[in-house]
This record gives C-alpha cells, structure tokens and sequence, in this order.
C-alpha cells in the first residue's frame, strides 16, 4: 500500500510538471499569445488631423549655390522657395545680405523634421548702390569689416537646434500655412515639387501600458511621429494600406543631446497606422515585417488580431 501510495504521488507530481511545461510552451509561443491576448488599441480622434500642404522648391547643394541663396531677388512666387542641403548636421547661420525681400527660415534636422522657424528681415536700403552686388566674385568689394557687412552680420539668424536643412519661403509664409515646429516637409533634390506632412506629436498623448496608441490617418503618404520631451522609450509598428507591418522601430526617449534625432520615426513609404507602445510589445508578440493584421476599429476601442 505505501509502495502504491509513493507511486501514485511521484505520478501526479510527473503529470504537474508535464502539464506546466506544456502550458509555460503555449504562453511564450506568439502565435498563441495573439490568439487569445489580442492588441487592445486606444481610440484617439484627436490624432487624425494631419495636413499635406503643397510647395515648390529650388535646391541649392553646391557651396557656391548655398553661398548665394535668393540673393538678389526681387520676389518669389506665391508657395515658391529655396532649400538648402548640406553634408552635415550642425548650428546655422544665415543673413540679409543683398537680400530685397523679408524671408521665413525654417531649420530642418537630418530627417527634414522642422525645428523652428525664423523671420530673417531685409534690408535693402543697406546696400551700397555704387558697389554692385550681382555675383559672388563681388564680394571683394565688401571687405570684413566693412560697416555694411558688420550691419547685417549683427543681424544674422542663428539656429538654437542642429540643422541638416534649410528652407526659405517668403515673410510669414509658414505661420498663413499652419505650419508648425514638428512638422516634416518632404522632397527629392531632383525634382521642384515637395509637401508639408503635419506630424503627431506623442508626448501629447498618454501611454497606458496596458494598451496601444492608434494612429489612422487618411493621406496616402509619408508620416512622421517625434516625442521632443518624452522619457521613456516606445516601441514604434507602421502598417501599410494593405493591412501589413511594413516598419518596426523604436522611438528613443528624448534625455540628452547624444539622442538627437533618435525621438523621430519616419516612414519612408505610405502608411495607414502608425502604433505607439511601451518598449517590448515587438518582441512579446513576436511581430516582424510582412506580418499581415486585420484591423477592426470602432469610435470607443480598437482591436488587432494578428492574421495567421
């Protein structure tokens, strides 16, 4: 009978371990996990208000063209500019110098995200008529301390933040468009069209750790999501029109200067949502690239289940 009783007690303690080695294998398999924990997503309709505004731009790459600028110039037309490129990020400087028009200057970082914008004021009667100004070989004519060139030099723009990118529209021309610090204009330097996206700032928005942050939006288009302020670092998933992950990334908390340029996701092809979540749901859910979901979206709560 003892013999028995041992027996039967080393065969349910053999049977217990079995069945919590299956169970601990069905928790940590995703495709169980998304089988019966589906993504619960926050709906935010404050988040769907971004805005493609339309411009063309001038490019100027070479050092002699960026020297010169919209010198000269007697007027642009309506929603025309100038973009400069350069090879590095880092502080800007930008003056009036042989300018006849009053400009607005926007600082762009490497990811072509606005970091601020500037009125840069003209001041043509500053010139000097008997000293022509009409190409770059003139500036012989203007010695370095020339009262004029100390003129405008004290009244040059300086860049608070980095800058990879600069774009001059005329005077006031971004604040009658609404457009605004955080916002990411797009263009290829081989082509005169370009566009403003707005994008979302997420340090508005509340993480809750318990449930994911949807963002729709109804432009077919690039989008751009930053956190300037935030302290906690935030898984990033972007799902295509087609209902599939097309980017996973991370959006770094913003703590010090060495992060700069970390707290910015840009898609880099059309997205539909773009999903913010504490760090680790990637790997929890075992997503990857390609992975297709069936979203299901109601006014109060959003559900994901990944398709398999």
């Amino acid at each position: 009978m003892r013999y028995k009783t041992k027996r039967n007690i080393w065969l349910l303690t053999l049977l217990l371990g079995l069945f919590g080695i299956i169970n601990l294998l069905y928790i940590m398999n995703p495709r169980s996990i998304n089988r019966i924990d589906p993504l619960i997503i926050k709906s935010e309709s404050l988040l769907n208000k971004a805005e493609i505004v339309p411009l063309t731009l001038e490019h100027s790459t070479s050092i002699n063209d960026i020297q010169w600028g919209l010198m000269g110039r007697k007027s642009l037309p309506e929603n025309h500019g100038m973009s400069f490129n350069f090879p590095v990020v880092r502080q800007r400087t930008f003056w009036s110098f042989n300018c006849f028009i009053d400009l607005s200057v926007a600082f762009l970082d490497q990811n072509k995200i606005i970091r601020e914008i500037k009125l840069l004021k003209s001041y043509p009667e500053k010139m000097d008529s008997n000293r022509p100004f009409v190409n770059l070989t003139d500036m012989e004519k203007y010695p370095p301390y020339d009262p004029i060139i100390n003129f405008y030099r004290d009244r040059a723009l300086n860049s608070s933040s980095e800058s990879k990118y600069v774009i001059e529209m005329n005077s006031n021309w971004f604040r009658k468009n609404n457009i605004i610090p955080g916002d990411v204009i797009i263009w290829s330097i081989d082509k005169e069209d370009a566009y403003i996206s707005s994008s979302v700032n997420i340090d508005e928005i509340k993480i809750d750790p318990k449930n994911l942050i949807a963002i729709e939006f109804q432009e077919e288009t690039i989008h751009t999501l930053w956190s300037p302020k935030r302290k906690e670092a935030l898984d990033i998933i972007a799902i295509d029109f087609e209902g599939s992950i097309s980017h996973l990334s991370i959006l770094f908390a913003s703590s010090s200067r060495n992060d700069y340029g970390k707290n910015v996701f840009k898609s880099f092809t059309p997205v539909k949502y773009i999903i913010a979540t504490p760090v680790g749901t990637i790997k929890r859910y075992g997503l990857k690239l390609g992975d297709h979901w069936d979203l299901k979206l109601t006014n109060a709560t959003r559900k994901i289940h990944k398709t398999q």
